[in-house]
């Protein structure tokens, strides 16, 4: 079927239009003006929030510069919030230490002194095997030194054998040859 358009056919749709669609359209321009007048505002005041809690960290962090140059830490090296609550940082300096911040208090919780891992080339990258004390580093040359450290979690299923070495050097209190190697924990 074919609708022969004409001057008629089309005054007649404009004139319906004009009498049933407007009170249609200015109920559904409304009702879209309201949703996004909703997520303006739900925008907005997450946005606030945001930039508030930027300023917190930015409080912190400039606390922290004041207390380390108090506390004689040479350079913050690594910087990271929890992933739960955002209310931990932990902040790791170039000597070794490492300051874990309630963000709600000017002072540490825990201060830790770690060994460092000082392997012969630039560390490029760090691998952590998710649940396990288990991590490689990638470094400027050719091997890829491997690092377990029981604190961080036991030895990957099929890496076993480093749960066996670990209860073999805890069950032997005698001089054994591990005597001069520093184990990370």
């Amino acid at each position: 079927m074919k609708l022969k358009i004409n001057h008629l056919t089309i005054r007649l749709f404009t004139e319906i239009l004009e009498k049933f669609a407007s009170p249609l359209g200015e109920i559904h321009l409304q009702k879209q003006n309201d949703l996004l007048m909703d997520a303006y505002r739900s925008m907005s005041h997450e946005l606030h929030k945001l930039q508030v809690e930027e300023e917190l960290l930015m409080h912190k962090f400039y606390e922290f510069t004041k207390q380390a140059e108090h506390q004689n830490i040479e350079e913050v090296t690594a910087l990271e919030f929890d992933g739960d609550g955002g209310f931990l940082m932990a902040v790791g300096s170039s000597s070794g230490k490492v300051l874990i911040y309630d963000l709600r208090s000017s002072y540490p919780i825990r201060i830790k002194d770690h060994i460092r891992i000082e392997p012969t080339g630039t560390i490029n990258d760090i691998c952590v095997f998710s649940d396990s004390g288990l991590m490689l580093l990638a470094l400027d040359g050719n091997q890829i030194p491997s690092y377990f450290i029981p604190a961080l979690g036991p030895a990957p299923k099929w890496c076993s054998y480093l749960e066996n070495l670990m209860e073999e050097m805890e069950e032997g209190a005698q001089t054994t040859i591990y005597d001069d190697f520093i184990f990370l924990t």
